[in-house]
């Protein structure tokens, strides 16, 4: 502990270090300059693009990381691969399970009768109404990508596959799973074997409740209604009555139920896959939302063959613990001459080399002052920019290590940059990265570490922590893309180029 608060004072201490001695230098660079001893320029380099296909990302969660949001749904785009998103997840375990929890005596008789049983997805989204002002609530779903019209079947199926929380070659370390891993279905449980989804596409919707029926032991039935709080809209997919009866309630009081290990070893969880060549894709929260298998039965209590008591129950059962994503991609075009693809998930990322060759060894001889270093990467605007990402992420790739880039610890994450950018016409127009501390060090001799760079669409993982220190992740849950213009391209006003301000002396 001593040894480390040394170090983190040290490092703390050199980064003021760093900062006070680039504020020092601003300072006197520009009274030099005004006194004619030093003059300053400009000069662009080549650099060299080389796109790079991702086969899998991180997609593990619940209980080794918080992964957040997971995707449902397909996502098709001629420009980029069409992304089929689906769920693994395992099932907590409820306390004290009962189908009847009453003692009666040998002339009365309980009959159990299943209503319905659903997977309740409830979606983000905003609410759009004033309930100061409004009986009613109205609410618009946020982040829908692709074309919410278009039907996306859903198939639910039993996992067979043990999801473990600690890695079966190591135990000592947290097992991770990827975003290709394949998973050993059980029966099908859907309801309707050709269940789709389609999202509620009007600007607000009603969409918020689930009526069924209830089931009495004469044959009768009921409405009921399903709402969860804040009447806030979510998807509901019916499952199979018979099966769920089987695989649950005739199990509550078993072995298979008496602790959470037990039950999910026994039951290992649900895969909800989703398929198709075009549709939307919508991301749940796992962590705020509470998706769960709602399980509605009805007692009905018999005396002398009367019914003398009703008794409706519902055990909702959460979808936690270890939960995983699969994204199954479908090349695209492949991007024109001259432009490049960057896309999240499963998709495209690029490699940037820098300053190859010969080339760092004879800037070094040159003696410049750094005073800015950035590249920039344009978008290619004759394509669609609909649903481009908002950010894009640049760190540095050596295969097995890929680790953050020192601007953006010393700068912070507004100056280090990455954020799509606007032009005057409002159009999406470029993302803009400053790597002048890089480009110093390696000028300078301080480092000569100077692996390829690598360029992918802004995950929050991606952000520099104390339990990830400087080691860039693999996670990945944006499915976004965008067509850039690489170093070849012959609009030479929007070719990416490493773009250097340094001040000499005269």
């Amino acid at each position: 502990m001593i040894k480390k608060s040394v170090y983190v004072g040290s490092f703390l201490l050199f980064l003021f270090g760093v900062i006070s001695c680039e504020k020092d230098f601003t300072d006197i660079g520009s009274s030099v300059i005004n006194n004619g001893v030093f003059e300053t320029k400009d000069t662009l380099l080549d650099i060299t693009i080389s796109p790079v296909d991702i086969a899998a990302v991180r997609a593990d969660g619940g209980i080794s990381v918080n992964l957040g949001e997971y995707l449902l749904g397909v996502y098709k785009s001629d420009d980029f691969k069409t992304i089929e998103a689906s769920i693994v997840s395992q099932i907590g375990l409820l306390a004290d399970l009962k189908v009847v929890e009453n003692t009666y005596g040998t002339d009365t008789t309980v009959v159990t009768k299943m209503d319905k049983v659903l997977i309740r997805l409830p979606y983000q989204s905003t609410n759009t109404v004033d309930v100061e002002t409004s009986d009613g609530n109205s609410f618009k779903i946020d982040s829908i990508l692709g074309d919410p019209t278009i039907p996306v079947a859903v198939k639910v199926y039993r996992n067979l596959t043990f999801l473990n929380t600690l890695d079966p070659a190591n135990p000592t370390q947290q097992n991770t799973y990827l975003s290709d891993a394949v998973y050993s279905k059980g029966n099908i449980l859907n309801e309707d074997a050709n269940f789709s989804f389609t999202v509620p596409q009007n600007e607000t919707t009603q969409d918020t409740m689930y009526v069924f029926d209830r089931n009495l032991s004469n044959g009768n039935t009921f409405k009921d209604t399903l709402k969860i709080a804040n009447s806030a809209p979510f998807m509901a997919i019916p499952l199979d009555k018979d099966e769920i009866k089987a695989l649950f309630l005739d199990k509550y009081e078993t072995t298979e139920f008496e602790s959470l290990q037990a039950f999910q070893n026994y039951f290992r969880g649900l895969i909800i896959e989703a398929s198709g060549t075009d549709g939307s894709l919508i991301p749940f929260n796992f962590s705020t939302g509470s998706p769960v298998i709602d399980i509605f039965y009805t007692n009905t209590v018999l005396a002398n063959g009367s019914i003398i008591d009703t008794i409706v129950r519902n055990n909702s059962f959460p979808l936690s613990g270890v939960t995983n994503s699969i994204y199954k991609p479908t090349a695209g075009n492949a991007p024109a001459a001259g432009n490049f693809v960057v896309q999240g998930t499963a998709g495209t990322m690029a490699n940037i080399d820098i300053l190859q060759g010969t080339e760092l060894q004879d800037l070094r001889s040159q003696d410049w002052l750094i005073n800015d270093a950035s590249l920039v990467f344009y978008v290619e605007q004759s394509k669609d920019t609909t649903n481009v990402p908002l950010n894009l992420f640049l760190y540095k790739n050596e295969d097995g290590n890929p680790s953050l880039i020192k601007d953006i610890i010393t700068e912070g994450t507004s100056v280090f940059g990455g954020q799509l950018l606007i032009d005057e016409n409002g159009a999406k127009d470029r993302y803009h990265f400053r790597i002048t501390d890089y480009i110093s060090d390696l000028l300078s001799g301080e480092s000569s570490y100077n692996p390829p760079l690598g360029l992918k669409v802004f995950n929050t993982t991606d952000l520099p922590s104390f339990t990830t220190d400087t080691i860039v992740g693999s996670f990945n849950w944006n499915p976004r893309g965008i067509v850039l213009h690489s170093n070849t391209s012959s609009n030479v006003e929007r070719k990416a180029q490493l773009k250097i301000s340094y001040s000499i002396k005269k």
